[in-house]
């Protein structure tokens, strides 16, 4: 996924969906096995409300396509 962000949307929108910063949340409820787990599932519901992000504001995809500069 972050080799597509990066390619088509450009080095900023895949710096956004990697970002891990932000709330993290107690999952131990939902009775994971271990620490192991919970940073799982943590990093998975980052993951997610980046793609929202990515999907919500268009202003991160930064990607220019190529232009043609020589054409006759």
């Amino acid at each position: 996924m972050f080799a597509w962000v990066k390619s088509n949307m450009g080095e900023g929108a895949a710096a956004k969906l990697i970002d891990m910063n932000g709330q993290t949340y107690d999952f131990a409820p939902l009775g994971p096995v271990n620490a192991d787990n919970l940073n799982i599932l943590n990093g998975l519901n980052k993951i997610a409300g980046n793609l929202g992000t990515l999907q919500r504001e268009p202003e991160w995809d930064t990607f220019q396509p190529p232009t043609a500069t020589d054409c006759k």
